[in-house]
């Protein structure tokens, strides 16, 4: 049985449950304007956005007393979430409040969701499905959810989640805390680099180049659409997926790119990774920071439904790659640094393919000068109001 109740001071909801085995790590979840440069007892396991507010989760082998005092920190004790477990973080997607005002706040969301039967004292009794005996509440706010479940699971959890949500699996390894307390070599860069931006003839001319009839023949065959393509689901478990990949792969490969596949989780389908390698005679200085444009392939689809088509998440982003990439060809561009275009899989199930891809960037200490993702481009609901997006912050974690 678990319980979920109010936490009065702190305006969150906390998940209670007890262990018979001894506690192994300590989870807190801690405000992004509160961190101070780390005792060397905690981890930094990335952040996340509670309601508006980013929060940073950090991981202690017990009980760190200095971070109990910052206001509204959590500590969530837990056993052993390692190995086939993961710890996922759910929050509301950020959209316009017209919609939100159609969907149940998020505790109630969250409360329906979890098959609570709420009771007049504010306390709920979660009962068990088949699903939901193997996920575990391990804290929420009023805007924000923390889960653990075992990595098996995760494909259901993405299935189930309400549409107003966003999953994000919490990486287990620490994350580099460079940037966190004082602003990095990489955003004093990014800041230059921006202030420098100016219209370019040449770029338009390229742009203006580019074949809307022809990013309109990719997305219908990326979505099943075309009658010569046998792509039913782009999920990232299906063999539709496999498809695509290879299909992108074919695509980049074309334009002169040099392509491979990462596998990075089984049974997901692969990121897919294409290069464009910096012309030596810009610089001789090798190797040379690199930019990297990209987009996720694989596609959650619709409830209770076996297509899922992506046509705009991420169709739209992976149809950019494949224009950027014909332009490059027709247009004989090269470049003074390296340039990749990336299609990645396990976007729906919490990232899982770019983590994998930047754990591994990190790891060979590659120079990244600027990073792009394409994400449901110029997507408008016509009985939507129109919106724009715009981040909070730029080469920050």
């Amino acid at each position: 049985m678990l319980l979920l109740r109010r936490s009065l001071p702190l305006g969150l909801l906390a998940a209670v449950y007890s262990h018979a085995a001894p506690l192994e790590k300590h989870i807190y979840i801690v405000p992004s304007s509160s961190l101070s440069p780390f005792t060397g007892e905690e981890t930094y396991h990335g952040t996340y956005f509670n309601g508006g507010n980013p929060v940073s989760v950090l991981m202690c082998s017990r009980t760190c007393s200095h971070l109990d005092n910052l206001v509204e920190s959590i500590t969530t004790p837990f056993n052993g979430i390692f190995g086939d477990e993961a710890v996922v973080w759910v929050e509301e997607a950020t959209v316009e409040g017209a919609l939100r005002s159609q969907e149940p706040d998020f505790p109630t969301a969250l409360a329906q969701f979890m098959g609570a039967l709420l009771f007049p004292d504010g306390q709920a009794v979660m009962q068990s499905s088949p699903f939901q005996k193997n996920l575990r509440l391990l804290w929420a706010s009023d805007r924000a959810a923390l889960f653990s479940l075992p990595s098996k699971d995760l494909g259901e959890l993405d299935y189930a989640i309400p549409r107003l949500w966003e999953l994000i699996r919490v990486p287990f390894e620490p994350l580099p805390t460079v940037g966190l307390f004082t602003e990095s070599d990489s955003d004093k860069r990014l800041r230059e680099i921006l202030s420098k931006v100016h219209f370019n003839p040449d770029v338009a001319s390229i742009v203006s180049s580019i074949s809307p009839a022809k990013m309109g023949f990719d997305i219908r065959w990326l979505t099943g659409e075309s009658t010569d393509s046998p792509i039913v689901s782009r999920h990232s478990f299906t063999d539709g997926a496999i498809t695509a990949a290879r299909w992108i792969k074919g695509r980049l490969e074309e334009t002169g790119a040099s392509c491979r596949f990462m596998e990075f989780l089984e049974g997901f389908s692969p990121n897919v990774i294409c290069s464009y390698a910096a012309d030596p005679s810009f610089n001789k200085t090798l190797p040379a920071p690199r930019v990297i444009l990209s987009a996720h392939y694989d596609s959650r689809g619709s409830f209770g439904s076996t297509r899922a088509p992506g046509g705009d998440d991420d169709g739209s982003g992976v149809v950019h790659l494949l224009a950027i990439a014909r332009a490059i060809y027709r247009r004989k561009v090269t470049f003074p640094i390296d340039v990749e275009l990336v299609a990645f899989a396990g976007e729906e199930q919490g990232l899982l393919g770019s983590y994998s891809y930047a754990k591994q960037l990190y790891d060979d200490g590659v120079d990244i000068m600027l990073q792009i993702q394409a994400d449901m481009l110029a997507y408008h609901d016509s009985d939507e109001p129109m919106q724009l997006g715009l981040p909070q912050s730029i080469g920050s974690p």
